[in-house]
């Protein structure tokens, strides 16, 4: 009986860090999801945004091949325009906040020399493409800013 009494104490002790450790984890929530579900929502955007200026140059270059304008300055532009947008909106696939910035500035300098010309259509549709390209690019900065992830198998960085 002797024996016993000394062990007692142990198992007593560890019973506890069993019981305290469920307990705490029965308050935290989990945080792996809390990690991935702002992740996920900040790549939905990234994707809205480039989905939105490979659209916009489809519309350019569609509107440009109804309309068929003469050979020279009129079919020089979109073409150009519609070139821009997509390597733009490649540099957004590729994560690259700069080109995000540079899509927004590029589209709002469109659309204000629309503007100025008088020909600027579409206005609700412009809005939108704009609301995407701007969530895109906040969505972008706020992943540049996020914390490597260390992988637990191989430490990396993933870099």
């Amino acid at each position: 009986m002797t024996s016993q009494i000394p062990n007692e104490p142990q198992q007593d002790a560890a019973q506890t860090e069993n019981a305290e450790a469920s307990q705490t984890a029965k308050k935290l929530p989990d945080n792996s999801l809390l990690l991935e579900q702002p992740f996920d929502a900040l790549m939905r955007k990234v994707r809205l945004g480039w989905i939105a200026g490979v659209m916009s140059a489809i519309v350019t270059l569609l509107a440009l091949y109804r309309l068929q304008p003469s050979v020279g300055l009129d079919l020089f532009v979109p073409l150009v325009d519609a070139t821009i947008m997509l390597i733009l909106s490649y540099g957004v696939y590729r994560r690259n906040p700069w080109a995000a910035v540079a899509l927004l500035a590029y589209f709002t300098l469109f659309k204000m020399m629309e503007y100025m010309a008088g020909a600027l259509t579409n206005s609700l549709f412009s809005l939108l493409y704009g609301y995407f390209f701007y969530q895109a690019m906040t969505a972008l900065f706020k992943i540049r800013a996020l914390p490597p992830v260390i992988s637990e198998t191989t430490g990396d960085s993933g870099d």
